[in-house]
């Protein structure tokens, strides 16, 4: 009978251990782990506020759903057991939200009872936020530099002595190109786990600064111009009490162009040294005396402060007609840059150009100007508008057609399509109006002068593009002889080296 108890008793001792160990935390968080689940989601944006957020997923083709970070509200799609179905969901998104991405997160399933567990709030996993820090990495990982830039800068507001997000800050600013203010962040990192890291990129931005960088492209094209000597599509001119017969007929020009640009950097601490020469020659006119030979030396100082570059470039060209010599200038363009925001930048500038004019006698002039721009590009898109005048005086008054003040105007817009496609619009005025009184027919000439340029270019790779391009010229003078219109085409392909 003895015997009995013990054998009953000892298995009763071993199913009452087998039931502990079953239930003990660490055998849950097991269960945990295997029972764990992926779940994919497709991230379309971040939000500062709920509200645009919110505005945002109402107007999505797709359910989108809000989830919280802190102090940002991001956009994920439904979620994914299975990849390939995210994938689905992310080509589809693409359309509109070219920057999404595919997050995993996942959701966690027990198989015991929940009354054998601790009391806690139970939070889905989705809607867990990541730290700032953590969604900071994610971007920079996932190549979104300029927002992670704006989260790093935010932590060390918050975490001045924050080594590792200095760190990270220090080498997003490296990658965006501002190689001065990465050196003086890796500089500040101060731990000693981080410390051969921020040395090694300090050696890249000594040896990035040392180097003297060449760049270059040349390019080839066919072009075709329907009026190429400017020929009037009046009938007659009124010249005074005389009443002229106006030759309209067009001369019509197809020829081949080719055009050379080789670069030269220099950077000295914050001060940059660029060099360019420039070649673009017209070659193989059909129409003879058209053959043209231009060069354009030039360099200029950049002079970075925060926000504000200044530019201050000194050229000189000379341009050939047939193997003669037409014109060489001097001049130089000083301007202010001002970046007023991550996708805004404004310039003004100043012109003042020494003109000698070799075909013809008593030509030369002398010019000074200035101008006014503006730039936006988020994107895909870029635009930017373009005014100035600009005042030409004679060194000789003899000629009445050289004196006279200029009033110009540019817009221009520029779309990315499909990685591989870029379609642009220019569009252009000018008001010539000259000081100086016709003393035949008695009065001033007063031109203007309208263009636009349609372009599409089709990058084959990162250094190899082809680019058509159609642009009209209509010139309406009060002296008709000076009246007329033109039609221009060329196509064109460029390497870079």
């Amino acid at each position: 009978m003895f015997v009995k108890l013990c054998m009953l008793f000892s298995v009763f001792a071993v199913f009452a251990v087998a039931m502990a160990a079953k239930t003990t935390p660490h055998s849950y968080t097991l269960e945990k782990r295997a029972a764990a689940q992926p779940l994919y989601f497709v991230k379309v944006g971040t939000y500062h506020y709920r509200d645009n957020a919110r505005k945002e997923a109402l107007a999505a083709d797709y359910p989108l759903q809000i989830i919280r970070t802190r102090d940002y509200y991001s956009l994920v799609s439904e979620p994914f057991h299975e990849k390939n179905g995210a994938k689905v969901m992310l080509q589809k998104l693409r359309k509109k939200y070219h920057d999404a991405y595919i997050i995993t997160l996942y959701r966690q399933k027990s198989t015991t009872k929940q009354k054998r567990l601790p009391r806690q709030k139970s939070v889905p996993q989705t809607k867990r936020p990541l730290s700032l820090f953590s969604r900071a990495i994610q971007l920079y990982r996932h190549n979104s530099l300029e927002e992670a830039l704006v989260l790093f800068d935010r932590i060390l507001i918050e975490e001045p002595e924050n080594d590792y997000a200095r760190n990270y800050y220090a080498k997003t600013l490296m990658k965006l190109g501002f190689y001065d203010d990465a050196e003086r962040e890796f500089q500040k990192v101060h731990d000693t786990a981080l410390k051969n890291e921020s040395c090694r990129y300090l050696r890249q931005i000594a040896i990035h600064r040392s180097k003297a960088p060449y760049k270059s492209w040349f390019a080839v094209g066919l072009g075709y111009d329907d009026n190429i000597n400017l020929t009037t599509d009046k009938n007659t001119t009124q010249y005074g009490p005389y009443l002229l017969q106006n030759d309209t007929h067009k001369t019509k020009s197809s020829y081949a162009t080719a055009a050379f640009a080789l670069s030269h950097t220099k950077k000295v601490k914050d001060l940059t040294l660029y060099t360019t020469l420039y070649s673009y020659n017209e070659l193989l006119h059909s129409a003879t005396g058209n053959n043209l030979n231009f060069f354009d030396l030039s360099t200029s100082l950049i002079k970075k402060y925060h926000r504000f570059s200044l530019v201050a470039p000194v050229g000189a060209n000379i341009a050939w007609l047939d193997g003669k010599q037409v014109s060489r200038n001097i001049y130089t363009a000083p301007a202010i840059l001002y970046q007023a925001s991550r996708h805004l930048q404004l310039k003004t500038s100043l012109l003042l150009n020494d003109n000698h004019t070799a075909f013809a006698k008593n030509r030369d002039y002398l010019l000074i100007g200035g101008g006014a721009g503006i730039r936006y590009k988020k994107e895909r898109w870029q635009a930017s508008a373009d005014t100035g005048i600009q005042r030409y005086d004679a060194k000789e008054h003899i000629r009445y057609d050289i004196a006279k003040n200029l009033f110009q105007g540019r817009l221009s817009a520029g779309y990315n399509f499909k990685k591989q496609y870029r379609l642009a619009l220019v569009m252009g005025y000018e008001a010539h109006r000259f000081t100086r009184r016709d003393p035949v027919m008695g009065y001033k000439r007063r031109d203007t002068k309208s263009y636009y340029a349609l372009s599409l270019t089709r990058n084959i790779n990162p250094k190899k593009s082809v680019t058509a391009t159609y642009r009209y010229t209509d010139n309406r003078s009060n002296i008709n002889t000076y009246s007329y219109t033109k039609n221009n085409y060329t196509l064109t392909y460029k390497q870079h080296f």
